[in-house]
């Protein structure tokens, strides 16, 4: 699913706009109705199967097989 968010923290490492999601800025009402708008059905599935593919690498076994990865190493 695509996701809006704003480049708060660490979000914006996440998100790469216009690719797995949106990013606006923080408290901009102005922002996020333009990007709720900007998703439509012509782009729903590409930022869809972008932001899957983009959070495949937090799967819990792949965080999982480098968490011992890490401790074998």
């Amino acid at each position: 699913m695509p996701v809006i968010t704003t480049h708060w923290k660490a979000l914006s490492e996440l998100i790469i706009n216009n690719v797995n999601g949106i990013l606006i800025d923080v408290k901009n009402v102005a922002q996020l109705i333009t990007a709720i708008q900007e998703i439509n059905i012509k782009n729903y599935s590409d930022f869809s199967e972008s932001a899957f593919n983009s959070f495949e690498q937090f799967s819990s076994d792949v965080v999982f097989n480098k968490i011992i990865d890490s401790y074998i190493k």
